[in-house]
């Protein structure tokens, strides 16, 4: 099999599908206003794109499922590029106040009122966009920026699929109520997630490693949040047990809809040194790919995914985030 026809250096990943004829749209979102330590994932999906020419079309999960179409979506990039080199400078002004425990003056704080507008601006679009692909009956993969930008992705599912999981890979639970006044903050995208939406029956969470005793114990007293910590993975490994056993459990509890979330963090940090905010430990790209081996055994489908807090300053992050991005993209369309 092959559809060499389709084969260009300038399309996602070489290929030359239109959007008319691909199953799968990459929508390129670069949005970056709360994250709170390292900047630069607002230059990712540029840099993703630019570093997928170079993968080989050949994979370990289904090597055709390409040729249902992908297509790259960045018809919309000015507006996010807009709003978030128009409005960083004065989240970043308030992080800095927040995080040296200085309280906010009158000024800042009608800032902060309307970053959170601006925000919840930006994820009504996302939404927007989103559902239109879903619409088209068009399987939506979102490329970003920050992480927070998933809140609109789900709100754009939620109103196709009556009930659906989420598989997060992530190093933090982002279960935080708010983070440094932000409502709509890259750390607390999960929680927003899990107050609004009733049809999102599950989030199973891996590789998990910083977080605080609010969101420790918010996941201990709820039954729609299953977290595989990265040291009980580890534990497990240590004590003999294979990572086939455990990559099965967490496959076991995905239910037949699943929406991937994957914050690059989650990642062990040789292969994202230039994050936001790196954590040492996490998974390897290996038990990522046969995590989504067996996903992909499965008759379970995925309905979309997004890709966040790749650092767009990075070669060497941008070349993983591709690859992972590619991963992401077969697993969804085989």
């Amino acid at each position: 099999m092959n559809n060499i026809d389709n084969i260009s250096k300038y399309g996602v990943f070489g290929l030359s599908y239109d959007k008319s004829e691909s199953s799968l749209i990459l929508l390129s979102i670069p949005f970056e206003l709360t994250t709170t330590f390292r900047e630069g994932t607002l230059y990712a999906p540029h840099k993703i794109k630019d570093a997928s020419s170079q993968i080989d079309l050949m994979n370990n999960l289904d090597s055709y499922a390409w040729q249902k179409g992908i297509y790259w979506d960045n018809s919309n990039e000015y507006f996010f590029l807009n709003i978030s080199k128009s409005y960083r400078p004065s989240a970043k002004k308030i992080i800095d106040f927040l995080e040296n425990n200085q309280l906010l003056n009158d000024e800042l704080k009608n800032e902060q009122y309307i970053i959170n507008n601006v925000c919840e601006k930006a994820s009504n679009e996302i939404s927007k966009l989103v559902f239109q692909i879903l619409q088209n009956d068009k399987i939506p993969g979102v490329i970003g920026g920050e992480h927070s930008i998933t809140y609109g992705v789900i709100d754009a599912i939620q109103n196709v699929y009556d009930d659906f999981c989420i598989l997060q890979i992530d190093a933090h639970h982002d279960l935080r109520n708010t983070y440094l006044g932000f409502t709509y903050s890259h750390a607390s995208v999960m929680y927003n997630i899990l107050n609004k939406y009733d049809n999102v029956n599950k989030i199973v969470q891996i590789g998990v490693r910083d977080y605080c005793e609010a969101e420790k114990n918010l996941v201990a007293e709820s039954d729609n949040i299953v977290t595989f910590y990265n040291f009980d993975i580890n534990v497990q490994l240590f004590n003999g047990k294979s990572f086939h056993d455990i990559a099965k459990q967490i496959v076991d509890l995905l239910t037949d809809n699943i929406y991937i979330s994957f914050d690059i963090d989650g990642l062990q940090p040789y292969l994202c040194p230039e994050t936001g905010t790196p954590v040492p430990g996490g998974l390897s790209y290996e038990q990522i790919e046969y995590l989504f081996y067996l996903i992909s055994k499965t008759n379970k489908k995925v309905i979309g995914f997004d890709l966040c807090e790749v650092s767009g300053l990075s070669e060497w992050d941008a070349i993983v985030g591709s690859r992972i991005m590619y991963l992401l993209s077969i697993l969804a369309l085989r």
